[in-house]
């Protein structure tokens, strides 16, 4: 399993866009929490787990995802705005 670790980006205003890599399984709690400046993050349909509060407190942020995929679920869930491809 290949994640990304709790509070790994945590506060890191510098961020504007992500894009996780194929083969990443796991995003950790409040990993992104805080990255004011985050508003897109594509996220692969391998991530199949997203602890609690990743991503608090990112109010521009929008998921790019797969159709069906856990992230949009996800979004869904925590009212994050998606698109999907």
């Amino acid at each position: 399993m290949i994640g990304i670790g709790d509070f790994a980006f945590s506060d890191c205003s510098s961020l504007t866009s992500i894009n996780i890599p194929d083969g990443v399984t796991s995003i950790g709690a409040l990993a992104f929490s805080y990255c004011k400046g985050l508003t897109a993050l594509t996220i692969p349909e391998s991530v199949t787990a997203i602890e609690e509060r990743a991503f608090e407190n990112c109010d521009n942020l929008t998921f790019l995802c797969k159709s069906g995929s856990y992230a949009e679920t996800y979004a869904k869930e925590n009212n994050i705005p998606f698109t999907v491809e």
